[in-house]
């Protein structure tokens, strides 16, 4: 038995096990299933097969054998949908189902509504394009003997789809609901078609090389594929694979086959490109947005998924779907940041047992085709919400009934006492003894309430303390520590570097107050020593706040680290040694902080008003005899400690030296979990003790209020 030597898409030649040559004395329809189920349906393009004449045959390879075993069971199955499978927080409904039994490859939805959808026929060729107006279902192309379509895509008033044949020619059609016929457009190299303000956008590659990202736009009529010529935006890397666009207009793109990661490219990239495909193309480098190998291909010599095979950005998430030659197909999302890096967030949406269809969205709802179905992906409430929401109805109609009128209000309060508990988890850690119980702030955590927004004044220090006059820290800008956190451990980039002893002022929409538990948190970008509890790689800051602008006070701080051995540039500190230094918590969680530390501090500090937060970078050098100012100590015989740590303040011992330009403490941002009410907000409560008045004593709407805080003692005075 012989090989064919083939080049696949991706372009990286590989002696690949082809069909064996008794089944070349197979009728065609028969080969042509053989193909499909060996290959998958969304991969038509990589049907690799010995050229007609050549005398080549091939090795019988373990993936080979398995699907000859599996042949016949396949055969039978090829009209049933897979098993749908959701995580925990997901469901999958059916929202249509097809004419025919024939699998739903891809579909879309033109502008008035109606959806339009071609299918692939257990032989694996070209179903036809279909359309359902809603209540009819209507064969508008009939199937052909090509390799299913990969993409429909409605623009302009029109319908484009695409199919291959056996000789790998690339075909793109033009539906006319209008006229009612489909004419060939393009055979420009395609996989995928993917329309983006009035143009389609290709993913494809001729021949088998690596893949390209084609534009083809409108002329002034609308039209596409006709007088305005399809432009190359570049090469990237792999196999041919889906793109997508968020909002922003931002691009990303996932290779289908042998490069388990995902690209983006900014709006302006994408502009730059397009005015100058040759000097600005699309290239990989440098746009690499997450690799995702190590979280669903563990082991790189069995791979579970070969590639991504569509794609769609909601929101702060990015759907992906992903499969293989011959396994099970999984959807899975990325989390986005606001600043749309990778959250350092991913997970399994649903699973199928087979080959999974196309991903899309439509009227705010995602969805799956599956087999000869549609289905619709929606997001579960949690149990707790659920529960709490009966419980509140409930309570409203009891009450009702009973007409407990004076017991409506704290019927009110209990509920909202219950959906402001935050019960998501969080990383914790011990902090100093006499502190415990501190625990950092999720970036997620849903109890807070403003970020900073604003950069008051920044003075960067010296990546070397040593040399006050030199080089100072330049990583990242100041405007990267506003807004909500986006530093994680796989990121840790979005921050700015104060450098040795720098310091940055932020400010806020709202005043700071000072409330119940944590005020507000900081961040930085801090992560653990892999397998070693409590040894974090940190940079630590003081912080301090004012409200007025002008005096700032310092939160006291204590630093229990040893200050025998210098801790070196990339040494490591146990969190649970030290407290109110930002910079203890790990990224993606912030350092809290409590304004009753500072309570009684200074008649020009009201804890209850404070406006703007200061972050100082701590000098960690514990060599006192480089002289003042190259050092830092922290605040540990301060009263509020109650003498827990002596009489004398401690050096603190840090990373250094830092001589580098991303030395020193890296801001990430400032959380604020309780603020000042706005005016509104206090004129709102009055309105509803207003109401309630009204409603205790029965005041009629002509009738006025001559005494409003009499009439609110006596309407919750006990009746006599």
């Amino acid at each position: 038995m012989g090989n064919c030597l083939a080049k696949d898409r991706m372009g990286v030649k590989s002696r690949r096990a082809l069909v064996p040559s008794d089944l070349r004395l197979l009728p065609a329809d028969e080969r042509r299933f053989f193909y499909a189920s060996v290959f998958p349906l969304r991969k038509k393009s990589a049907v690799l097969a010995c050229r007609k004449g050549k005398k080549d045959s091939m090795k019988f390879t373990p993936l080979i054998r398995a699907t000859l075993l599996a042949f016949a069971l396949v055969s039978t199955l090829t009209s049933a949908r897979a098993d749908i499978t959701t995580s925990t927080g997901y469901s999958a409904s059916s929202i249509f189902t097809g004419g025919t039994s024939d699998a739903i490859v891809t579909y879309d939805w033109d502008s008035t509504g109606n959806l339009y959808y071609s299918t692939a026929t257990p032989d694996f060729t070209f179903g036809g394009l279909y359309k359902y107006d809603g209540v009819t279902k209507t064969q508008v192309v009939a199937g052909s003997s090509d390799f299913p379509s990969q993409t429909v895509v409605a623009v302009g008033g029109n319908v484009y789809y695409n199919t291959s044949d056996e000789s790998n020619t690339q075909k793109i059609f033009q539906y006319s609901p209008t006229g009612g016929t489909s004419a060939l457009v393009s055979t420009t190299p395609n996989w995928g078609l993917y329309q983006h303000n009035g143009a389609i956008f290709i993913t494809g590659a001729a021949g088998f090389g690596t893949n390209h990202i084609y534009y083809a736009g409108p002329d002034g009529n609308g039209n596409l594929f006709t007088t305005v010529p399809v432009v190359d935006l570049g090469e990237d890397s792999g196999s041919s694979g889906p793109l997508a666009f968020d909002s922003a207009g931002d691009l990303y793109y996932a290779p289908g086959f042998g490069d388990l990661s995902i690209y983006k490219w900014s709006a302006s990239d994408v502009a730059a490109a397009l005015a100058n495909p040759t000097g600005a193309s699309l290239s990989i480098a440098g746009h690499l947005w997450v690799s995702y190998g190590s979280d669903y291909n563990s082991d790189p010599n069995n791979p579970t998924f070969g590639g991504g095979t569509s794609m769609t950005v909601d929101g702060n998430q990015l759907f992906l779907t992903l499969t293989n030659f011959d396994g099970p197909s999984d959807l899975v999302s990325f989390g986005i940041t606001n600043t749309g890096t990778y959250s350092d967030s991913t997970s399994v949406v649903l699973q199928t047992s087979d080959l999974i269809g196309e991903l899309n969205q439509h009227d705010g709802s995602l969805q799956i085709s599956d087999g000869n179905q549609i289905f619709d992906i929606a997001a579960v409430p949690e149990p707790s919400s659920i529960f709490l929401l009966a419980l509140g109805l409930a309570g409203l109609v009891y009450f009702r009934f009973r007409r407990a009128k004076r017991l409506a209000p704290v019927t009110a309060l209990i509920v909202m006492f219950f959906f402001s508990i935050n019960f998501s988890e969080a990383q914790t850690e011990t902090l100093a003894p006499a502190q415990a119980d501190v625990t950092p702030v999720a970036a997620s955590d849903p109890a807070i309430q403003e970020w900073a927004n604003s950069v008051i004044s920044f003075t960067p220090g010296p990546v070397q303390i040593t040399d006050p006059t030199g080089a100072k820290a330049n990583f990242g800008t100041a405007s990267n520590a506003l807004g909500p956190s986006d530093a994680t451990a796989g990121n840790p980039f979005p921050v700015v570097s104060l450098g040795d002893g720098g310091s940055i002022t932020l400010s806020f929409a709202q005043p700071i107050a000072n409330g119940p538990g944590t005020d507000f948190a900081v961040y930085e970008n801090g992560f653990g020593e892999t397998g070693v509890p409590n040894a974090d790689f940190l940079e630590l800051a003081t912080v301090a706040v004012s409200s007025n602008g002008v005096n700032f006070f310092t939160f006291p701080s204590v630093s229990l680290t040893q200050t025998t051995t210098q801790v070196g540039g990339f040494g490591t500190l146990d969190p649970s040694l030290l407290y109110n230094l930002a910079g203890s918590a790990l990224a993606g969680f912030g350092t809290p902080f409590n304004l009753d530390d500072l309570a009684g501090v200074s008649p020009l500090l009201n804890i209850n008003d404070i406006t703007q937060v200061r972050i100082t970078d701590v000098i960690g050098n514990i060599n006192t005899a480089l002289g003042p100012g190259t050092y830092t100590y922290d605040d540990a015989s301060n009263p509020i400690f109650n003498g827990a740590y002596g009489t004398t303040n401690n050096l603190i011992n840090d990373p250094y030296p830092t001589n580098f330009n991303t030395g020193g403490f890296d801001l990430d941002a400032i959380s604020v979990l309780n603020v000042v009410p706005e005016p509104s907000s206090i004129w709102y409560l009055g309105l509803g003790l207003i109401v309630l008045i009204a409603i205790r004593t029965k005041i009629s709407t002509t009738q006025k209020i001559k005494n409003p805080v009499a009439a609110l003692v006596r309407a919750w005075s006990p009746p006599r």
